[in-house]
C-alpha cells in the first residue's frame, strides 16, 4: 500500500502569511505544514516562533539551519518539530533529545515546499501547487 503524500510545506515568517496560507489551503481543500524561513530563528528566536504557532494555532516546523545552540533553545521552549541541517552527529544527539520529548530533528522539511514567485502571494503559490483547486482567489486582499 502507498503512504498517503506529504502536504506540501509553507514557509512563513510571519502571522499574516501564516493566516494567509491557512485560509488557501482551508479553501482548497489542503492539507498543510508550516515552517519558519531558514535559518530565521537567528534572528527572530525560537520563542517567536514558538508563539507564532500559539497564535495560530497550529505547529509550526522550526528551521535551524546548522545552529545546534538555537536548536536546542526551540526544544526547551516546547517546540517538537526541528530541522537540522549541520552536522550529522550532532542532529542524531538533538533528535535523541527532542525524541525524549515526543518530538524529533529532522535534516530537511517533511515534505516539498511550496516556491513563491517574487512578489506572488501565498494563497497563489499554493494554489498553482495545487493545480488551481478550490477557486481560490489568486490575489490576496491588501495588508
Amino acid at each position: 500500500m502507498t503512504p498517503p503524500p506529504r502536504p506540501p510545506v509553507v514557509i512563513v515568517a510571519d502571522i499574516d502569511e501564516a493566516r494567509e496560507a491557512l485560509r488557501a489551503a482551508r479553501l482548497l481543500g489542503l492539507g498543510l505544514r508550516l515552517a519558519s524561513p531558514r535559518g530565521a530563528v537567528r534572528h527572530a528566536g525560537a520563542g517567536y516562533y514558538r508563539a507564532l504557532g500559539a497564535e495560530i494555532g497550529a505547529e509550526l516546523v522550526i528551521d535551524c539551519d546548522d545552529a545546534a545552540g538555537f536548536a536546542m533553545e526551540a526544544l526547551r521552549l516546547g517546540a517538537r518539530d526541528l530541522v537540522y541541517r549541520g552536522e550529522a552527529g550532532v542532529r542524531r544527539r538533538l533528535d535523541a533529545i527532542a525524541r525524549t520529548l515526543g518530538g524529533r530533528v529532522r535534516a530537511r522539511l517533511p515534505g516539498r515546499a511550496v516556491p513563491c514567485r517574487q512578489g506572488e502571494p501565498i494563497a497563489a503559490a499554493l494554489a498553482r501547487a495545487a493545480g488551481g483547486r478550490g477557486g481560490l482567489p489568486l490575489r490576496s486582499p491588501e495588508r
